[in-house]
């Protein structure tokens, strides 16, 4: 998958010792020479690029994800003569803590091409860490064939107007449920959230699962705020007000948050609020759920017959709305790369780079884990996986509205929103007191001045 998303605010750390901790795996990497990369021969570029004037050092970062580090190691692969690119993959909390100490420093970061999804490219671009790179797309638009890329993708890669990252892998909610069992108690899949209540009504009365629905309604990775941010758009609802005031506390959110606690209480395993995506994949993979709505690039490990219990007999929808021709209920999320603002390499040759190593021809190879942003290439017609991830966009799927305070309100959402499915807070009180923090911390964060 794209991975168990975090999209926490990352916490900077100051002491002698967290520096050291970021310094160590470039270290190793001196140690080590090019470790990893693919040289062209002598006086060739594997890559088509002109070689710098003075030797050029490039370091990329990504974590674990379907497609993104295939994509950089075909950063990699640009190495010749004076130009040296090193590609190092890392957990992803390690990640955002070294990319947050090295571009929030005045110095210039040890790491030049950083792989990113969509919040973080939203946060930190809003802090300004981040290079615009909007005459670049214009200058390469044709010899890269960026135009293969869609609008709606471009979109996604902006922040205050400014593109920001060069789009790679798309990663979609989908519903997955049990063909097999489906079919027995002559059930169907489901358009819309009461569609999901009444399938559980029905596994439950006919004893094929005490919880048959798995929901990401959880405090692990933040993600019941993106369950909470899918329920709220697909009635019709938004975040923020026009100057960044909370709107996710008014009558059309605290509407979104009671179907969650009703879905909850009904059908969910009481457990789920500590699930990760791993757990919810296990459950369905052995037999404990029958359905649920996961991140699509998780979905194909539902068929491995080597985990599941049930390979091939599972079927993937779009995920449900919230009413019949709402969105649906279902987030997209975008991996990218960006470039710090503060490098310290040319920035035109980094961008160079990274298009190499998502070219089209390479798109296509990873073509096969993932969802890719060039539809031409993504082999969509060979994947149910794709295929319904694909639908659930076209019907609508968004991620957080795209503001550099968005992650103020997914925190304050996680902590509240919990209290209200365990029956702690009714939602409006969750919502309400959501709302409160959130005002507060963006003044203290200087959003609000």
């Amino acid at each position: 998958m794209l991975r168990d998303k975090r999209a926490g605010r990352p916490r900077l750390a100051t002491d002698q010792r967290s520096r050291w901790y970021w310094m160590v795996p470039l270290l190793v990497l001196e140690l080590m020479g090019c470790a990893g990369c693919v040289k062209a021969p002598a006086g060739q570029n594997a890559c088509g690029l002109p070689e710098p004037a003075v030797p050029t050092k490039i370091n990329i970062i990504s974590y674990d994800s379907p497609g993104m580090p295939f994509f950089g190691d075909q950063m990699a692969r640009c190495s010749y003569g004076r130009l040296q690119i090193r590609h190092q993959m890392l957990p992803f909390d390690a990640l955002v803590n070294q990319a947050t100490i090295s571009m929030s420093s005045s110095s210039r970061s040890p790491y030049h091409i950083v792989h990113v999804y969509d919040q973080l490219l939203v946060e930190w671009a809003g802090k300004k860490w981040l290079a615009p790179l909007d005459d670049l797309i214009t200058k390469y638009w044709t010899k890269y064939r960026l135009y293969e890329i869609p609008t709606s993708v471009w979109e996604t890669m902006k922040v205050n107007g400014h593109i920001y990252g060069i789009p790679a892998i798309q990663n979609p909610e989908i519903f997955v449920y049990r063909k097999d069992l489906f079919a027995k108690d002559g059930l169907v899949g489901p358009r819309n959230i009461a569609d999901v209540s009444r399938l559980c009504d029905a596994l439950q009365s006919k004893e094929s699962s005490r919880y048959p629905l798995v929901m990401m309604y959880s405090k692990m990775s933040d993600h019941i705020a993106y369950e909470f941010n899918n329920m709220q758009h697909s009635l019709g609802g938004r975040l923020f007000g026009k100057d960044g005031s909370p709107r996710f506390n008014d009558a059309v959110s605290v509407n979104a948050l009671q179907t969650m606690v009703s879905l909850f209480k009904k059908c969910v395993h009481p457990n789920a609020v500590n699930f990760t995506v791993e757990d919810a994949l296990v459950g369905l993979q052995q037999g404990q759920f029958v359905m649920g709505v996961l991140w699509m690039n998780n979905t194909p490990q539902l068929d491995d017959p080597t985990a599941s219990k049930f390979a091939g007999k599972f079927g993937f929808l779009p995920a449900p709305s919230a009413c019949d021709g709402c969105a649906p209920v279902g987030y997209w999320a975008q991996d990218s790369w960006a470039i710090p603002a503060n490098a310290g390499v040319d920035r035109e040759l980094l961008f160079q780079v990274a298009m190499e190593g998502t070219s089209a021809e390479n798109q296509a190879q990873a073509s096969s884990l993932t969802l890719v942003t060039r539809p031409r290439v993504a082999g969509i017609e060979r994947s149910p996986y794709w295929q319904a991830g694909v639908a659930s966009i076209e019907r609508g799927a968004v991620g957080f509205e795209r503001q550099p305070y968005a992650y103020l309100a997914k925190d304050v959402i996680v902590r509240y929103g919990i209290d209200a499915l365990l029956g702690k807070l009714s939602a409006k009180e969750a919502l309400e007191r959501a709302a409160g923090d959130y005002w507060r911390a963006m003044h203290e964060e200087d959003f609000i001045k």
